[in-house]
């Protein structure tokens, strides 16, 4: 592999081993790792890899400077061959590919055990919650529908949760103007109300809250086990709605 010493041009960018030569191997051994690509900067690798000491000791040591040209002037010459001589000319060294690619290895084997215990910890963590969620639902069926609000066009998205048992919870699912996402039941919550209604948590337990003049939002009863798993499905699982806020 090319290991580049003492070039001047560019401000002495070409300096050491290029992007090029390890770009691939990065890649390849990240994703045997178990890393993406949103993990690792290949410029910091190559970096880290090019201010290495013992490996630039070693390019020194080996490297063979670039031959005297013809055409150049006796001056050049002269001054070149002294700094061949002082061993200080550009040059390049052919370095082990082994060697390097070791380095390239230690340095994201640093960075997964780094980063993928935690990830690996928040998967499972994310898989069980799923898991519990999805474990009295039948299916989930989605409609897409196009409306308009105050903010111009926009769409609306129907779910409709069965459960195991047979009972069916539907949702409607769409970024209000000004607002956010916004998920309300399409079912009656109470005697009195027929649709509608906030999901809100108070005390670490999920209540439906209605609009009331005068009072703001006030809880009109907690969810069912079976209807929080419907609700907790359409929040965490059923993402087709933009949740950023449309202004």
């Amino acid at each position: 592999m090319h290991y580049v010493l003492h070039d001047t041009t560019a401000y002495g960018i070409y300096n050491g081993i290029s992007g090029s030569a390890v770009e691939d191997f990065i890649f390849e051994t990240a994703k045997e790792l178990g890393l993406n690509i949103l993990d690792y900067d290949n410029r910091s690798i190559l970096r880290e890899i090019n201010h290495d000491a013992k490996l630039k000791a070693m390019a020194q040591e080996i490297y063979r400077p670039y031959p005297i040209q013809d055409g150049w002037t006796d001056e050049y010459k002269t001054i070149r061959q002294k700094a061949i001589e002082d061993r200080t000319a550009p040059g390049v060294a052919e370095i082990p590919d082994v060697i390097v690619y070791q380095m390239i290895r230690e340095i994201l084997t640093k960075l997964a055990d780094k980063l993928l215990p935690k990830r690996r910890a928040e998967e499972a963590a994310a898989a069980k919650e799923r898991k519990d969620i999805m474990r009295n639902i039948d299916n989930i069926i989605t409609g897409k529908y196009a409306i308009e609000d105050e903010g111009g066009k926009t769409t609306q998205y129907i779910h409709t949760v069965t459960m195991k048992n047979g009972e069916t919870f539907q949702f409607s699912d769409r970024n209000v103007f000004d607002f956010g996402r916004v998920i309300n039941p399409l079912y009656p919550i109470s005697e009195d109300i027929k649709s509608g209604g906030l999901c809100l948590m108070r005390n670490g337990t999920r209540y439906w809250m209605d609009f009331k003049q005068g009072q703001g939002l006030v809880p009109v009863r907690p969810l069912l086990e079976n209807e929080e798993n419907a609700f907790n499905a359409v929040v965490k699982y059923c993402g087709h709605c933009n949740s950023g806020i449309r202004m």
